[in-house]
């Protein structure tokens, strides 16, 4: 059996569109549950009407806990020996659960997380975080376990409200789990830039978290290395950052001259070579010169965001 578990927090403008792509499958799950955090909007009522015409979703209403609450609960009450983690804003291909529970054969495969990407909306946003993010892995979504490895591992961290996906993926990378990727396909719901800053600042907030409970990737960066892809992008972005913020301020503590404050722009840069990698697997090509340069501020924007989310996290997290 496979069970799918979905949590969902004031979704009622995504889940059906989420709950139809699943129905679609090439290969039918045998559940799909639903945990119902709390929400005070139509997400109970919009899932209880899909739940009269497709008897394989279930729902589970509870108290607000968090994503990493409902995804342990999800798991506990699942039929299925093999469960696999969805978002409640995410659509994915018609061969999705096909192609992403095919390296589970391999029993020594301890995790199997697909691809994702941003759905688009012709908007310079939706363009601009499809480039950044469609080849990140290893996300609390689109992923495969076998619900006996999934329950020893613990689960996920029911205290980290946001970053908690980097977090236990670092604790299995490190304890020697095999984690494997697939191209099994999501797409995630495109949100608005002023939705995107405020969600940065709080993951960054966590991002902190992360980084004081692993003081051994603080100390030396080059222990990023081996990492899987979004905990090396996490812990890699502030080592940047940390390095092109105390190199102005030294280059013009010593120089008096202001325009060392030019290295301040590198983490953007990269985030500009990245997007530039990425032009020919883009979605949208149209006008591409104008969404770089777009895109150049947005990065610059989103360091300085993350940056002050991060330092607040390092100063005040008591986790």
């Amino acid at each position: 059996m496979i069970s799918i578990i979905i949590p969902a927090f004031n979704a009622e403008k995504t889940i059906k569109k989420t709950l139809d792509s699943l129905l679609e499958q090439t290969l039918k799950p045998d559940e799909i549950i639903v945990i119902n955090d709390g929400s005070n909007d139509l997400t109970q009522k919009i899932t209880e009407e899909l739940m009269q015409k497709n008897n394989s979703i279930k729902l589970f209403n509870r108290k607000n806990a968090g994503i990493s609450a409902s995804r342990n609960f999800g798991a506990e009450k699942a039929l299925g020996e093999i469960i696999v983690f969805l978002d409640s804003d995410v659509l994915v291909e018609k061969k999705w659960l096909e192609k992403l529970i095919v390296p589970l054969n391999n029993k020594e495969v301890f995790c199997v997380c697909g691809k994702y990407s941003i759905e688009l909306n012709n908007s310079l946003t939706s363009d601009f975080f499809s480039f950044i993010i469609s080849s990140s892995s290893f996300q609390g979504y689109n992923i495969a376990f076998r619900k006996k490895d999934f329950i020893e591992s613990k689960g996920f961290n029911k205290k980290m409200k946001y970053c908690e996906d980097p977090e236990f993926f670092l604790k299995a990378f490190l304890s020697g789990k095999k984690l494997e990727k697939t191209t099994a396909e999501s797409f995630h719901r495109s949100y608005s830039l002023t939705e995107r800053i405020k969600a940065n600042f709080k993951y960054s907030f966590f991002d902190a978290v992360l980084f004081k409970k692993n003081p051994y990737f603080l100390i030396n960066p080059f222990n990023l290395i081996n990492l899987p892809e979004n905990v090396k992008l996490i812990f890699g972005f502030y080592w940047v950052l940390f390095f092109s913020v105390s190199f102005s301020l030294i280059s013009f503590v010593y120089t008096k001259n202001i325009y060392y404050f030019i290295f301040l722009f590198i983490p953007a840069l990269i985030g500009c070579i990245k997007i530039i990698s990425a032009k020919n697997n883009a979605k949208h090509k149209n006008n591409f010169l104008f969404v770089l340069i777009y895109s150049f501020f947005l990065l610059f924007l989103f360091s300085f965001v993350k940056g002050t989310g991060f330092i607040k996290g390092l100063i005040q997290n008591k986790h």
